[in-house]
């Protein structure tokens, strides 16, 4: 597990410091892979020409790697609120991949962390960046796949790292639905 923290902790640390460095970063360390685009987003995907993207947050999650299988989305997300992850619910396994969209325009820092826990809890990983209209994207969960529960995302710094926090919130939201295979697109 310590090899595993160290790991995501490198992971986080590059992905914020190649979402300063250019447009487009491709990241790859041992079992975790990752791409932050750049914006502004296009919330069917990709990076796209539009003027002022709306200011809402989403997460998207695949049941296999690369975005394939079905999935399930987690749309119009708050800052600091415990959102569950339960892919079972909807029938599909996983997750084993995600793109995140932070189409907030405000100026600052985020951060998203993932717990092992159903509750914010558990084990847990996070990324921190300046995200402006940005995509965050891993095509492979590596050992995360298939133990992610639940999620965070701050309006603030924090720094990336990992850990354990054996208490979490008492309640998290359960708004991620499973969607058609044209939303799951990108």
């Amino acid at each position: 597990m310590l090899n595993l923290s160290k790991t995501l902790l490198a992971t986080s640390f590059a992905l914020a410091l190649f979402s300063q460095a250019s447009a487009v970063a491709n990241v790859t360390v041992p079992h975790i892979q990752g791409k932050i685009e750049k914006g502004p987003v296009n919330p069917h995907g990709g990076v796209s020409a539009l003027a002022s993207p709306p200011s809402s947050t989403n997460l998207r999650l695949w049941e296999r790697t690369d975005y394939q299988g079905g999935c399930i989305k987690c749309q119009k997300l708050q800052y600091n609120t415990c959102y569950a992850v339960d892919m079972g619910k909807s029938g599909l396994s996983g997750p084993n991949s995600l793109r995140f969209d932070q189409f907030d325009t405000r100026d600052g820092y985020s951060a998203l962390t993932f717990y092992d826990g159903a509750t914010c809890n558990g084990n847990w990983n996070r990324m921190s960046g300046v995200w402006k209209n940005a995509a965050i994207v891993f095509g492979n969960l590596g050992q995360w796949g298939g133990n992610l529960r639940s999620f965070k995302i701050a309006d603030f710094f924090v720094p990336s790292e990992a850990g354990h926090l054996p208490y979490g919130d008492s309640y998290a939201k359960t708004i991620c639905k499973k969607v058609s295979s044209s939303e799951c697109r990108f």
